[in-house]
């Protein structure tokens, strides 16, 4: 894994209720993260994700630091020249959607940090997994929580997928990003409104 560097001026995290000032749907009414009430959840069924071959082995990819988050990619010849293929189907999205990035948030202790919320609970951190459908440019984000052994331009129509078994992390490894100049990588939680939460699993 290879690292560089990025700088973005137009936003960070230190007053993200002025993120609308520069991207509009910012203050739009289907925004991330939220907090999901597990009683307000609407059982549905979903067929399983089918992962491309590629997802079970290791690859070489990019971390950028750019001025608000850190994000991980393929490098940009590697699905030509070396044919990576990080894709998924099924979950009951159309079509095949290849990967774009993950990047990871946290904060400054173990009672923030995740941007999702389960119940008005906070992880210490989380993971997206951001993927594209390439024919409709819809996008499919794998939220994973983190506990110890959701960005500008705020697109709305994303379709969100978060998983509630958090993925374990030691505290020395946490430490590392909590130590970087950037302290705080997470947006508060969003008004859910009018939509409906979907649970995959039983309760």
């Amino acid at each position: 894994m290879s690292c560089t560097e990025e700088s973005d001026d137009y936003w960070n995290y230190n007053d993200p209720s002025a993120w609308f000032e520069h991207f509009p749907a910012a203050a739009g009414t289907c925004q991330s993260p939220i907090n999901i009430k597990s009683r307000y959840t609407v059982a549905k069924q979903y067929p399983p994700f089918v992962f491309s071959p590629d997802t079970e082995r290791e690859i070489m990819l990019i971390l950028t630091n750019n001025g608000h988050q850190v994000a991980a990619t393929l490098p940009k010849d590697s699905g030509t020249q070396n044919q990576t293929d990080l894709s998924f189907t099924g979950g009951g999205l159309t079509g095949k959607f290849n990967f774009v990035n993950f990047h990871l948030h946290w904060g400054r202790s173990d009672r923030h940090g995740s941007e999702h919320e389960i119940d008005g609970h906070k992880y210490p951190a989380e993971a997206h997994f951001v993927y594209k459908n390439l024919e409709t440019q819809q996008t499919a984000v794998f939220g994973f929580f983190f506990m110890f052994l959701t960005t500008p331009p705020c697109t709305e129509g994303i379709i969100w997928t978060i998983f509630v078994d958090p993925i374990p992390i030691d505290e020395e490894s946490l430490n590392l990003l909590r130590n970087n100049v950037m302290r705080k990588t997470y947006r508060p939680v969003q008004p859910i409104n009018d939509r409906i939460i979907h649970r995959n699993y039983d309760q």
